[in-house]
């Protein structure tokens, strides 16, 4: 009886004796005390309700529920009030026991706060932690979703994109339409290099590739083979992109088949040619022509002299001063016409001369006047 009275009183945990018919304290050990900050006469003789012990009644009923049920209970969670009015946590295990022919309740309790204290850090920890991932998993799919638009985009925006690496010139990345544009698959593009499908005479890849590099970004048309063996002309703009740790450096080049623009250029340079030739033989023409009248206009000229020293009248005069003022007239044309091959050539001054406006006026009338 000594050896388990020394261990009641000696034990850390808090330990009472009540009676079960009405719930009075019989014994409590020093633990009980410690705990409470009761002193043994505000316990012993009262109930745990007369001393607000505990802090929910629910946690009372499903005590006695548990008692009726199993005669036990073992580790019961509760929360209970000190003298202070500070609250703190309890695990409970309490039995039946007879005690001198009086049936009376054994509860052992042994305090939890530090735990509960600790397992609700560790909650809001990791309730901080799922708030974080749920941050991160948030941005994580923004930007995924950003990608999935970017990756849409860059396959549908009609030109091919490739990511080459800087020293092997090897394909690292191509979209659907510059496979396409080649005639090959992604898969089979992505085995090849710029090499494999440059057509274009230059610079080895190596030498060409120190210049984009210095230069930083690029703009020139090239000419690629496709896996048939024809020949695309195309106009490529690239970027140089310094690597990093998890990507090393690459050229990002954009390529547009141009060879609808080829052909239209080759269309506009053949009607080009074809309109200066036209233009030439039409020179040629009215040069070949103005010299052909201006023979016989000078044999005009030439017989209106001739007839004036060989004797006229006044009216035979004048017929023949009108006929030389139209002829002069013709003759100036054709000059005008031979200019305009001065002016085709470049070769075309204008001069400045005095101007008669009263024989501008008569030469016209001398031309009209008989009509």
């Amino acid at each position: 009886e000594d050896r388990y009275r020394i261990a009641f009183q000696t034990s850390a945990d808090a330990i009472s004796i009540t009676r079960l018919s009405d719930a009075i304290y019989l014994e409590v050990n020093e633990a009980f005390l410690n705990i409470t900050g009761f002193e043994r006469e505000e316990i012993v003789g009262s109930t745990a309700f007369e001393r607000n012990i505990w802090a929910n009644p629910e946690d009372r009923l499903r005590l006695v529920e548990g008692l009726k049920r199993d005669g036990r209970v073992v580790n019961m969670e509760a929360r209970f009030v000190k003298k202070s009015g500070e609250t703190l946590w309890g695990s409970m295990s309490a039995t039946l026991m007879d005690l001198d022919g009086m049936p009376c309740l054994l509860s052992i309790t042994r305090v939890t706060t530090e735990i509960h204290e600790a397992q609700e850090q560790l909650d809001r920890y990791r309730l901080h932690l799922e708030q974080l991932v749920e941050e991160r998993t948030k941005d994580l799919r923004k930007v995924n979703a950003e990608l999935l638009i970017t990756q849409f985009a860059m396959e549908r925006v009609g030109i091919g994109i490739h990511w080459v690496d800087v020293h092997s010139g090897r394909f690292l990345y191509a979209n659907g339409f510059a496979a396409a544009m080649l005639g090959y698959s992604v898969e089979e593009l992505l085995d090849l290099s710029v090499p494999d499908i440059s057509a274009s005479d230059g610079p080895p890849f190596a030498e060409r590739s120190a210049s984009y590099q210095e230069q930083g970004h690029a703009r020139f048309e090239s000419r690629l083979r496709t896996k048939d063996g024809r020949i695309v002309p195309a106009e490529v703009t690239l970027y140089f992109q310094e690597g990093s740790t998890d990507m090393p450096p690459i050229f990002i080049s954009f390529i547009i088949d141009i060879s609808q623009r080829k052909a239209d250029e080759s269309a506009l340079l053949l009607a080009k040619q074809a309109a200066e030739a036209a233009n030439v033989a039409k020179s040629a023409f009215l040069a070949n022509m103005s010299h052909e009248i201006r023979t016989p206009m000078n044999a005009i000229m030439g017989m209106v002299h001739l007839l004036r020293r060989s004797g006229v009248n006044t009216e035979q005069v004048q017929r023949l001063d009108k006929i030389e003022a139209a002829s002069g007239h013709l003759l100036d044309i054709i000059n005008d016409v031979l200019d305009m091959s001065k002016i085709e050539a470049g070769k075309f001054s204008l001069e400045e001369s005095e101007l008669d406006i009263g024989q501008l006026i008569g030469n016209v009338m001398s031309m009209t006047a008989e009509k």
